[in-house]
């Protein structure tokens, strides 16, 4: 579990899971920042997530939000 206050911009992540409603290229990406309002942080992700949409469409996602117990630290600069 990633305490939220350890995760600083630019920190290499990997997710531990596939978000739900969503296929991931990338299980890997960087904090982008934390959201105050939800505690999750935004995560870049190195190459776009499929989001689906409920009539079918897809979407391109370049980032997900993900809460930190959701998140492994690749790199973390000091």
């Amino acid at each position: 579990m990633v305490s939220q206050t350890t995760l600083k911009p630019q920190t290499r992540v990997r997710l531990r899971d596939n978000p739900f409603g969503v296929q991931l290229r990338s299980m890997s990406g960087y904090i982008e920042r934390l959201e105050l309002s939800s505690g999750c942080y935004i995560v870049q992700l190195d190459e776009p997530a499929i989001y689906f949409h409920a009539d079918g469409t897809t979407e391109d996602l370049p980032a997900v939000r993900e809460a930190g117990d959701n998140l492994i630290v690749e790199h973390m600069e000091q």
